[in-house]
């Protein structure tokens, strides 16, 4: 391990270089910051590589240009109707108060937002307003603007990067308090870095089967999320003194259909349930082949909360041969 890490402490440790950590690197390396940025991967990005990188956002430039009337307060609304109440209204409000000052930001730096954008989308919930945004290139845009950034700051020595090194510990004096981090590179060799503060940004455990048993109480049906999605910070937070809450607010979405073999699972298709681009010649049942949900349900939120309250999260999409022969497919790019 490189002796220039130990050379003083640092102002700023940031776990891992994907979403949240990118954008914190580069914001306190700007503010006059020494910044370490530790990324377990061989490369920067994180899901990013992987994701569709969809951003909301209210009050931005991009709707003014476009004569959409939006503000925050609205979105907090609306989020709050969304969540069904459930949403931390303390978290929200801050993300959903500096989400458009953070758009506007990638924006100027190039963000190349999809023509149609702003829209409402119908993947999720829909807004009342359109407020979606996303790149021509989905996730690797939303990278390609956070990138930039951080190797700005890295070129004239406020960050520096660490890839291919896992976090494995967090330092704490006697009173319990944050120090520094434990690190260990890819040969395994292992070394402690102080730093004033730690930032855990290292991502969910999507790829994590027994976390994602322990934490959200189902099973890992899909093997689709990035691999280093281990959930590392978790578990470094816990036992550092710290806790998780907001299991109770778990929600899957509405399925895919999944290779055989055992779980987690590929993806072998992707099912069209969305009944405003096509209207549903099937019936969906339950492991007892009882219908749960009304297949026409406009509402996204409302199927998969039915989906929520059946026996292992599943179902089954039945069809006969004449819906298998004129309906539109209902696999997204399949053919008969």
């Amino acid at each position: 391990m490189s002796s220039n890490l130990q050379s003083g402490q640092w102002d700023m440790i940031v776990v891992g270089a994907g979403t949240t950590g990118l954008p914190a690197a580069t914001f306190a390396a700007k503010r006059g910051g020494r910044v370490l940025l530790v990324e377990a991967a061989g490369k920067i990005g994180g899901t990013l590589h992987l994701s569709s990188g969809q951003v909301s956002a209210a009050g931005t430039r991009l709707q003014a240009e476009k004569g959409i009337e939006d503000s925050p307060e609205q979105h907090l609304e609306e989020a709050i109707r969304i969540s069904r109440g459930t949403i931390d209204p303390v978290l929200a409000r801050l993300s959903i108060f500096n989400a458009a000052e953070a758009f506007d930001w990638m924006m100027e730096l190039g963000f190349d937002v999809q023509d149609q954008c702003p829209s409402i989308e119908s993947v999720h919930e829909r807004y009342k307003v359109p407020r979606y945004y996303w790149g021509n290139n989905f996730g690797r845009s939303v990278l390609d603007v956070l990138e930039q950034a951080t190797r700005e700051q890295e070129a004239v020595g406020r960050i520096k990067v660490l890839t291919g090194t896992r976090v494995i510990g967090l330092l704490q004096n006697r009173q319990g308090v944050v120090t520094g981090v434990e690190i260990a590179d890819g040969e395994g060799r292992e070394s402690s870095v102080e730093g004033k503060n730690v930032v855990l940004a290292s991502g969910g455990y999507a790829a994590n089967p027994a976390m994602f048993r322990r934490l959200c109480g189902y099973r890992l049906y899909v093997n689709g999320s990035y691999e280093f999605a281990q959930g590392d910070g978790y578990d470094l937070a816990v036992a550092a003194g710290g806790y998780l809450r907001g299991r109770e607010n778990y929600l899957s979405n509405f399925g895919w259909l999944l290779e055989d073999g055992p779980y987690p699972k590929a993806i072998l298709g992707r099912l069209n349930t969305f009944p405003e681009s096509r209207p549903p010649w099937e019936i969906y049942v339950n492991m007892h082949g009882q219908r749960f949900v009304r297949e026409d349900e406009p509402s996204i939120d409302a199927r998969e909360h039915a989906l929520l309250e059946q026996p292992d999260l599943r179902y089954w999409v039945v069809f006969d041969d004449r819906i298998f022969r004129k309906a539109p497919p209902i696999v997204y790019d399949w053919s008969r």
